[in-house]
């Protein structure tokens, strides 16, 4: 029901009182000239839709028009533009910060029985409003125990083995192949066959086959056993090498299968490793010096690590905050929450392989409502976690830069852009105000755990892993 001409007058005798769980109880009233304008703007709008026999649209008589429409339905035409107008305008005098929409607390049914057009109408109606949060203790000289990100030694040590293997220096070798070496050879793959010659059956196709190959003399860097048979080759000499597949081999079709490799060794050379110093570094990158070159290849290697340690850190902070701050929770706020929730989780089950049958048979009311229980109580600690956020960032003056955001913006749309070009996709599925302010919303919490990281004392304890190494033993 559209309403039509405006109604001027506002609402009068507007009351404020606090109800629970960040709501506000208000009381207003409308007065007797606007609930009979209320109820004939809805009768006027009918009587424009309706075609009653005898009588021109627009035309009709008002006791002709609540003898074919019902009084009931244009007193709930007259509630629609009530609600639009004069609820919102106490609203607006109350001066509260209003979430979400406004609830009559009496039943619609017993307003629409009791309303008198032209007669004042008493209303009730409740709102949730955005919640005043206080600290109740300092925020300033706690001790809060965080997890020392737990460094992957063994990545780091393959890391740095890589890179000095990529820098390893050769020199022309006399006498046969050893462990470490680096041989040129000329390779071909052959399935085992008892009835050939040699055991030498069809040709593997694509498979560890070439010419002037570079096979670096290292166990376990290839199948098992070629390295092996190849120790004492010199250049020149060709060696039929028997192997099987290992049960995780990348070719499928050959896990756990015998083979042969034809080998013909064309040069023989041996590898010097550099040492891990700054000369090695320098090589890399002029200038770099190796510990610099330790703490770029920790961090790149255990970037992970670093990101969960982050993460524990300042849940840890969140964990403080919320345990210093009083704050009621909007019930609008928590249903939000709980909707996201429910469609991330069904999301899941789709992305899982859940039938959309199934999935459908989850979407009800009851459904929901029970879902929104369980999840209660995480959405309430975020909620409460979100609004500590932005009354630090009040109080300390933190402000998040904007052209931050829109780089992360823009860089988060280019990866979807991608995904989607991977996909089979047209468009990406990118809702650019929704991503800004979850971008926002992380940037906040970065910058409001950075200061009160420094505001207070962050003892981190020793993880089990190992330590990041500063240096790496030759070998």
């Amino acid at each position: 029901m559209q309403r039509g001409a405006p109604l001027y007058a506002a609402a009068s005798n507007v009351e404020v009182t606090p109800g629970v769980n960040s709501s506000a109880i208000i009381k207003l009233q409308v007065p007797g000239a606007d609930t009979k304008a209320a109820y004939n703007n809805a009768a006027k709008q009918y009587a424009s839709t309706v075609q009653v026999e005898g009588f021109r649209k627009g035309k009709v008589p008002m006791a002709v028009l609540e003898q074919r429409i019902g009084k009931e339905a244009l007193t709930s035409g007259a509630m629609e533009t009530i609600a639009e107008t004069f609820v919102s305008d106490a609203i607006k005098q109350s001066g509260v910060q209003a979430i979400g929409q406004a609830e009559l607390m009496t039943p619609a049914e017993l307003i629409v029985a009791s309303y008198t057009p032209g007669e004042p109408l008493d209303l009730e109606v409740k709102v949730d409003v955005w919640p005043e949060l206080e600290f109740t203790g300092s925020l300033e000289g706690h001790t809060i125990e965080a997890e020392a990100p737990q460094y992957n030694q063994t990545a780091y040590d393959l890391a740095m083995k890589g890179l000095r293997q990529r820098y390893a220096k050769t020199a022309d070798k006399e006498g046969g192949a050893a462990i470490g070496d680096a041989l040129t050879v000329n390779m071909a793959g052959f399935e085992f066959d008892e009835a050939a010659e040699g055991n030498k059956g069809e040709a593997l196709p694509n498979m560890a086959e070439g010419s002037a190959i570079e096979l670096i003399m290292e166990q376990d860097r290839f199948m098992p056993g070629l390295v092996e048979a190849l120790v004492g080759a010199t250049a020149g000499e060709t060696r039929q090498v028997e192997v099987e597949f290992p049960d995780r081999a990348t070719a499928g079709a050959m896990r756990g299968r015998k083979a042969i490799f034809e080998v013909e060794v064309i040069e023989v050379a041996s590898r010097t490793l550099p040492e891990c110093n700054d000369d090695f570094a320098n090589e890399i990158r002029e200038g770099l010096t190796m510990e610099e070159l330790s703490k770029e290849v920790n961090m790149a290697v255990n970037e992970d690590a670093e990101r969960a340690a982050k993460k524990q850190l300042g849940g840890a902070l969140d964990e403080m905050l919320v345990a210093q701050c009083k704050c009621e929770v909007p019930e609008t706020l928590v249903d939000e929450k709980a909707k996201e929730r429910f469609a991330q989780m069904l999301s899941d089950f789709r992305a899982s392989g859940t039938s959309d049958e199934e999935i459908k048979s989850m979407i009800t009311r009851d459904g929901f409502l029970k879902y929104k229980e369980i999840a209660r109580p995480q959405a309430e600690k975020e909620l409460r976690i979100s609004f500590a956020h932005a009354k630090v960032a009040d109080m300390w003056d933190i402000k998040v830069d904007q052209d931050e955001v829109a780089d992360q913006v823009e860089l988060l749309r280019l990866e979807a852009l991608k995904e989607a070009k991977q996909n089979g996709q047209a468009e990406p599925d990118f809702e650019e105000a929704r991503v800004r302010e979850q971008v926002e919303v992380t940037i906040l919490a970065d910058r409001v755990h950075e200061a009160l990281k420094e505001k207070n004392n962050i003892v981190y304890v020793e993880s089990v892993a190992a330590a990041p190494a500063t240096e790496l033993v030759e070998g």
